[in-house]
């Protein structure tokens, strides 16, 4: 017989794992996210009184839906041995706690204040995004650039790596200090767009001098203006600022893996700092193609994987040291790249879970996704139009809320070791396939495999890749007779490169086969039984969802022997065996017919099945 004190331990592990009651979906903030986000949508083609009216309108009738969506699934739960007006929670001191049930979407809050959050929020980024189109308006480079003829020559840094247009012409992006137009300058803090040839050889952060004319405004606030450079511009000074580290970075790296093959060494500085332009034009086109591309975009994933680093490093520390480690690595990543839209994208999701780390808050998914979008949209509301935070944002969304559900009924029939990867990737597939499908006008087929068998090793190349900046470093450091010291770091240096460089060869690999296999890309608009096919999966993936989303109550992660009821502590003499979930495997998915409880599935902590009466 198993000691007292040990049984207690047991029963205790066992009530925090399965007596487990899954929180609702907190969707107050979701709601003002969705509702700007279409605001600024509406806004480009119909203007702001538009946009204002459909997006409270829009937010009126998300309201109304939830309240009655709440009342619904409050109703369906009665008629069973509990009172309709309370809910029982097991506490870990094995007590039954009757609570009043709480709205399932409004958990703490109410419709009004929703709808009053989402005209607040609204009204705070247009009165942003008119204040800021009014100091751009004002600006000397607009009200010259106005006229159709005038040239005049600016005084720019390069702030973005020059990527080729068409032809021998590139496309870069400038930040203008200094305008001359007639004899007279000019101050200005226009930022442009220039298309020309010759800036293939400007280094990153150099100021360079040009004659252009504004050929169109840009109305989002991304830039101030597009601009044609018919002649090869004047380099005039040398990298300044942040670009000298982010030039010194990227050298680095490219030390560090010169003793690979030039493909390889591509790939790792597009996967590890975004740097595309250095990937092999084939490797390009076989990852757009595999559903592969995400992977050298920077995004909120290549942060996630640091912050578990730190975490990871820190882990036995207070959480003030977590919360200063988990900021330098983040913040020294943010700094070696050039400051993209997917760069601020991941900026403002690295704040928020620093924040939510340092007060120690637990985490909300869907609340944490809704303040990164309406952020996001108030420091850039240009990205409401970007086809890359579309789909962050929809691949986001749909793993933190349908991936719990989506992991629980794979779980069915596969290891919980399968089962979480394949429902993150399914997930993320489901959702962004009607965007691809309207972007690119192709069905990608073999997505979900190739992602599948890339997840884990774009960890490695990411983590590898800045690893092997910092060691590439260090072997520079030493000196004199301190040279010595450096053989070892070298030794590692190589070995790192070569590791890393074997999991880029497997993604390179991996995109290939698919990429090369028949019907690897389906043109959908132009097939008719591809195009009804494609509509079909995305009707039937939808409305699988919501079947779901609205039968996901009657469901919960194994089930318990009949003498365990809430509250009750069984007797020390029962087998272990006897307490741990009855199912084809223990944590597997099964119906419950009366217990309370669940399990929240695993790799979940907060977005677990709700459970029914």
């Amino acid at each position: 017989m198993t000691a007292p004190s040990e049984t207690s331990l047991i029963i205790r592990r066992l009530r925090t794992d399965q007596d487990y009651r899954a929180a609702p979906l907190d969707l107050r903030l979701a709601i003002p996210a969705v509702s700007l986000w279409g605001a600024l949508l509406v806004a480009g083609s119909r203007g702001e009184c538009v946009a204002l009216a459909v997006s409270l309108g829009f937010a009126l009738v998300a309201v109304i839906s939830a309240v009655a969506l709440g009342r619904f699934n409050r109703s369906q739960g009665r008629g069973g041995s509990r009172p309709d007006h309370a809910s029982v929670r097991v506490g870990t001191r094995g007590t039954n706690t009757p609570t009043r049930r709480r709205h399932r979407l409004f958990p703490r809050g109410s419709g009004l204040a929703t709808l009053l959050i989402t005209a607040l929020v609204i009204a705070i980024v247009f009165g942003t995004l008119t204040l800021r189109l009014e100091l751009i308006s004002r600006d000397y480079l607009a009200v010259i650039g106005a006229h159709p003829t005038a040239r005049f020559d600016i005084k720019a840094q390069v702030i973005s790596t020059p990527k080729p247009s068409w032809g021998d012409s590139y496309r870069v992006d400038l930040r203008a200090t200094r305008l001359t137009w007639h004899g007279f300058t000019y101050p200005t803090r226009a930022r442009l767009q220039v298309k020309g040839a010759g800036w293939d050889e400007v280094p990153l952060g150099s100021w360079v001098r040009l004659r252009t004319g504004l050929a169109g405004r840009d109305l989002s606030t991304q830039y101030l203006g597009y601009a044609k450079s018919p002649t090869t511009p004047e380099v005039i000074g040398p990298p300044t600022g942040r670009f000298v580290f982010v030039n010194a970075v990227r050298q680095r790296l490219r030390q560090a893996t010169s003793g690979l093959s030039e493909s390889t060494a591509g790939m790792i500085m597009a996967m590890s700092l975004g740097l595309t332009v250095a990937q092999d034009p084939l490797d390009q086109e076989s990852m757009q193609v595999a559903g592969l591309s995400h992977l050298t975009a920077v995004s909120g994933m290549h942060l996630s994987v640091l912050l578990a680093l730190a975490l990871g490093l820190t882990a036995r520390k207070p959480r003030g040291v977590q919360v200063v480690a988990a900021a330098g690595i983040m913040g020294t990543f943010l700094t070696m790249l050039e400051g993209s839209a997917s760069v601020t994208r991941a900026a403002v999701m690295g704040v928020l879970t620093l924040v939510g780390l340092g007060i120690a808050r637990p985490s909300r998914a869907v609340s944490s996704l809704s303040a990164a979008i309406i952020g996001m949209l108030l420091v850039q509301p240009f990205q409401a139009t970007s086809w890359g935070f579309a789909l962050s944002v929809v691949a986001t969304g749909a793993i933190v809320t349908g991936g719990p559900y989506l992991s629980a009924w794979c779980a069915r029939f596969l290891p919980r070791l399968l089962a979480l990867p394949l429902a993150v990737s399914l997930s993320a597939q489901l959702a962004c396939a009607p965007l691809m499908l309207v972007m690119r006008g192709k069905l990608q087929v073999y997505s979900l495999p190739a992602n599948l068998l890339t997840g884990a090793v774009s960890s490695l190349v990411t983590v590898g890749g800045l690893g092997l900046v910092a060691l590439a470093a260090l072997a520079g450091l030493p000196t004199g007779p301190c040279a010595i010291c450096a053989l070892p770091v070298r030794l590692l240096e190589q070995g790192a490169a070569h590791f890393t460089g074997w999991a880029a060869a497997w993604i390179s690999g991996v995109a290939r086969f698919f990429a090369s296999r028949p019907g690897a890309e389906v043109d959908w608009l132009e097939n008719p039984v591809a195009g009804v096919g494609g509509l079909l999966i995305v009707a039937l993936s939808f409305a699988w969802v919501a079947s779901q989303l609205a039968h996901a109550r009657r469901w919960r992660i194994g089930t318990l022997p009949k003498p365990w009821l809430p509250g009750h502590i069984p007797d020390p003499a029962t087998p272990l065996s006897r307490l741990r979930p009855r199912g084809l495997l223990p944590g597997w998915l099964a119906p419950a017919a009366r217990h309370p409880s669940a399990v929240r599935p695993h790799g979940f902590p907060e977005q677990s099945v709700q459970t029914g009466v």
